[in-house]
């Protein structure tokens, strides 16, 4: 074992939000467990990432990169010091810790669909590469009779004028009401920004879903864009355990090691549930982000902080049935993403989706489908 390894991280040219959760994962790593030295660009930075300039002659033990193809990188491998890539895609690098962005594309259609899409799109900026997001969301449509339309921003169209323009005569050939995912958050950012010139009803007219890790510029706006949550922090935290492997002489357990999304962060661009009451909205919102907590009808009226005898009301009202109801049918909502996406058994199942013995689950899993976990998971094929 290698004496307090010096660690770089390389990010590029510059830091985005996403950058840093990813720092964030990695640091949480080294607190928990094990002693490393991480390069600083220069005396006195504040975040421990190496630079650019300073990577050509750096002499470190071990390299986390965001991009695995630079030619320093490439460098680095050649002599020797391990690399482990968490890029938004997989590489020839021998280690990798990887969002499986499949299932971007597949939590993004259930989640459109879920509310009253019956027309949907997606979306692509000209570089970003489709990583599967696209086969995920077009079979999960096609399965329920759906064919989205799906489209690229053309390479030629380079200008912020002219994106806009695209984009603004895209969506006015778009059938409405309309459901369209966008592959990253500034996309869909400004197709919100459009929406709001062409005098479009967002979300009853067009629901805009993106993909992304962090809030800042999805909650920054008065229209708030719905995503499918990246967690950068834990691709982060991932890559530095599988760093400590190598750094140990062991073979990484998983590699490549995949993360799987398996969250919708609900805001306002695609919330057509029940637009006329924003208190049951805002209690839906959190009985649905909490689906793998075991939370009960007093944590929700404490959340929307109206009286318990008001919520019940309005739940009554709006949704025709109570707030426990609501809150167990999001659990098995989680349950039969987990037995659909994954190969976990009932006894992991149950405490992520907030039952505390997995013959609870088993139990209310078939009083509301009528049948078992286990068979419930044979009927399904994998998205």
């Amino acid at each position: 074992m290698i004496d307090k390894p010096r660690i770089g991280i390389f990010v590029g040219t510059r830091v985005a939000e996403s950058d840093i959760l990813i720092l964030q994962g990695i640091t949480a790593y080294t607190r928990s467990g094990g002693v490393w030295r991480f390069t600083y660009s220069e005396a006195g930075a504040a975040m421990p990432i190496v630079s650019e300039a300073d990577l050509n002659d750096w002499q470190g033990d071990g390299l986390l990169t965001l991009i695995p193809g630079h030619p320093l990188v490439r460098q680095k491998l050649a002599e020797g010091i391990p690399v482990v890539s968490m890029s938004y895609q997989p590489t020839d690098l021998p280690y990798q810790v990887l969002v499986t962005r499949r299932m971007c594309g597949v939590l993004g259609a259930q989640h459109l669909l879920n509310q009253g899409y019956r027309s949907f799109a997606l979306l692509f900026d000209t570089k970003t590469p489709s990583c599967e997001v696209d086969s995920g969301y077009l079979n999960t449509l096609q399965t329920q009779g759906f064919t989205p339309t799906i489209e690229r921003i053309p390479k030629e169209i380079t200008s912020p004028k002219e994106i806009r323009a695209w984009c603004a005569n895209w969506l006015r050939s778009l059938k409405e009401p309309v459901g369209i995912m966008t592959a990253q958050e500034i996309l869909g950012c400004e197709l919100l920004a459009i929406c709001e010139e062409l005098e479009l009803n967002v979300p009853n007219d067009v629901g805009i879903l993106g993909v992304a890790a962090g809030q800042i510029s999805c909650d920054s706006r008065p229209i708030g864009l719905s995503r499918v949550k990246i967690d950068l922090k834990t691709v982060g935290y991932e890559a530095a355990r599988m760093m400590d492997q190598l750094l140990n002489g062991e073979t990484p357990a998983q590699n490549p090691h995949w993360i799987v999304p398996d969250t919708v962060v609900l805001r306002e661009s695609t919330n057509r549930q029940h637009p006329e009451d924003n208190i049951v909205n805002k209690a839906l919102h959190y009985i649905q982000m909490n689906a793998d907590k075991n939370i009960c009808v007093e944590d929700v009226v404490q959340y929307v902080r109206v009286s318990r005898s008001t919520l019940k009301t309005r739940f009554r009202k709006q949704l025709d049935r109570t707030i426990t109801e609501s809150i167990r049918a999001s659990h098995i909502e989680r349950a039969k993403l987990l037995l659909r996406t994954t190969d976990l058994g009932i006894g992991r199942i149950a405490p992520a989706c907030g039952f505390t013995e997995p013959s609870r689950l088993s139990e209310a899993f078939k009083r509301e489908t009528g049948i078992t976990p286990l068979e419930f998971r044979q009927q399904k094929t994998k998205p």
